[in-house]
């Protein structure tokens, strides 16, 4: 546990790796006699839930170092497989909280071990999983309920935009739901394919949060769920995915739209144009190149500016853009160029910042 909490990275993923031999993570049955597992079990969970309270980073991330050694342990035979998981998966909630709402290295770790958890766990936690599924939605249920609370307007529409509240709270339960359904529809998409529907709605909320890393968050979990989606289609799959598109078409159409719900709506565009179904990209490219004379000249925010100059890369791109239309061309000025260039589409739209690459073995 101190070498955990080093705040030398070469010698946290050391003690890690150690770690793993003594539960067992990396081998078929623990390096510690029964016994003495136990004990050293229970002195682990008491330290892990101190590490991810604590004020300095490093520690933090040793804890999270720790929870992924666990979860594959082997030398707790006496604790059922989902009560595992529903520890750690606590443990996790706890490391996202402490991480706030700009911390956007430790919530990419969180989002690694999330979705560890989940392919790990399987079939063998389906109950655990699909109680978190659950629980993730009611979060997002309550904050968009208690948004529209304070937007009568808004409340008679599931998918209009709301008024986002900045509280840490908020904050932190938003992303933490959305970082469990995306590690959960891609880790167990089984467990979620029943509930994709009401899930696509519920994000809407944080997806036009103020808070861009809520936002960007929210978005990397709706591609999720777009993914999953696309591999097991329904007769609901058009509804849904036109309940998406009338949202973020209302709201890049409002007179007053700020930055928050332009971007927003951007990057549910752009998961649409990447992972709807094949007969549905059209619509969705239609949505969004009517959408660029408005959002073109709006400079003052280099966010939703640099993600609408790569959002007409994407519709170049598109296949439902036909070289006999040329339907961007005239929307293209000199006076719309940008000094800078242009950054990949999922980079700029927020997509790949809540999408780390898979991790190496003890390290995030």
């Amino acid at each position: 546990l101190s070498e955990l909490r080093s705040p030398e990275p070469l010698t946290r993923d050391e003690a890690a790796a150690e770690l793993g031999e003594l539960v067992g993570a990396d081998s078929e049955h623990g390096a510690l006699p029964d016994e003495d597992g136990q004990a050293f079990l229970a002195e682990l969970h008491r330290g892990v839930p101190e590490m991810l309270q604590s004020a300095h980073a490093h520690e933090r991330e040793g804890a999270l170092l720790a929870i992924d050694a666990l979860i594959e342990a082997k030398i707790d035979q006496t604790e059922e497989v989902g009560a595992r998981l529903s520890r750690l998966v606590a443990y996790l909630q706890l490391a996202v909280a402490k991480a706030g709402s700009d911390d956007e290295a430790a919530l990419a770790s969180c989002a690694v071990v999330f979705t560890r958890l989940a392919r790990v766990g399987g079939a063998l936690a389906a109950d655990t999983l699909d109680a978190e599924a659950k629980r993730a939605m009611e979060i997002l249920r309550e904050e968009s309920d208690a948004a529209a609370s304070l937007s009568p307007t808004a409340a008679r529409h599931p998918l209009r935009a709301l008024p986002s509240s900045r509280s840490t709270a908020t904050t932190e339960r938003l992303v933490g739901a959305s970082l469990l359904l995306r590690a959960i529809a891609e880790a167990a998409p089984a467990v979620l394919y029943t509930r994709v529907g009401p899930a696509l709605q519920l994000l809407w909320l944080p997806i036009t949060h103020d808070l861009q890393l809520v936002r960007t968050t929210a978005a990397s979990a709706l591609s999720s769920l777009l993914v999953l989606l696309l591999s097991r289609a329904s007769h609901y799959t058009r509804e849904w995915y036109g309940g998406l598109l009338q949202a973020a078409k209302e709201a890049l159409a409002a007179p007053q739209a700020p930055p928050s719900a332009l971007h927003g709506s951007l990057l549910v565009l752009s998961a649409l144009l990447r992972h709807a179904t094949p007969d549905f990209t059209p619509a969705a490219f239609e949505a969004a190149a009517a959408a660029l004379p408005k959002l073109l000249p709006l400079r003052k925010s280099e966010t939703l500016h640099r993600c609408t100059l790569d959002l007409v890369a994407e519709l170049a791109a598109s296949s439902a853009c036909r070289a006999d239309q040329e339907p961007l061309a005239p929307l293209i000025e000199p006076s719309h160029s940008s000094p800078h260039p242009p950054r990949p589409p999922a980079s700029s739209l927020g997509i790949a910042a809540c999408s780390p690459a898979p991790p190496r073995r003890r390290s995030l």
